[in-house]
């Protein structure tokens, strides 16, 4: 597990629970004092110091996107591809509202939408006797959509609603 000690938010302040993988990577690091990520002199990482080695993987790959927030990005798109939950992700990513989380981070591959499309089509193909049972897998499947679209039309009214209270009071 990691502590995150200083962010913009106090929601940002946190512990982040680790996969085993990382973990044993991190156990690996050699460490001088209480921080995982040292620069050679001992002290935590800068903006500075990450932005140097962005520019030199930058170059070196010939990838102009290579960020801190881009790995945020895929890996907040991947827990959410791989079936996890949405406010366990917004408290992992440190956010107040997991509608934000929704709206900014978790934002599906093609790749990913078609593996969901075959899922649904083995679904239906599965012990289908008749069409009839096809028609109303269907039907049900429509209906769930159009719940989870007015769910997310919601959740995007309340974040709109939100952003306006702000920029209101910082008037």
């Amino acid at each position: 597990m990691i502590f995150i000690s200083k962010s913009k938010t106090q929601h940002g302040v946190r512990y982040v629970p680790l996969v085993p993988e990382a973990k044993e990577i991190i156990e690996k690091q050699p460490r001088q004092g209480k921080y995982i990520f040292t620069s050679t002199t001992g002290n935590p990482i800068t903006p500075t110091v990450l932005k140097k080695l962005y520019a030199r993987i930058q170059k070196v790959t010939g990838l102009d996107f290579v960020t801190t927030h881009v790995y945020r990005h895929s890996f907040a798109t991947r827990f959410v591809e791989k079936g996890g939950d949405y406010k366990a992700l917004s408290k992992i990513l440190g956010h107040a509202s997991f509608s934000f989380t929704l709206q900014c981070y978790a934002q599906p591959d093609f790749v990913f939408l078609e593996q969901q499309m075959a899922i649904m089509s083995k679904q239906i193909n599965k012990n289908t006797p008749d069409n009839n049972v096809v028609v109303d897998q269907l039907l049900a499947l429509h209906d769930s959509f159009k719940e989870r679209l007015k769910h997310l039309e919601n959740i995007m009214q309340n974040h709109t609603q939100e952003i306006d209270k702000l920029k209101q009071t910082s008037i």
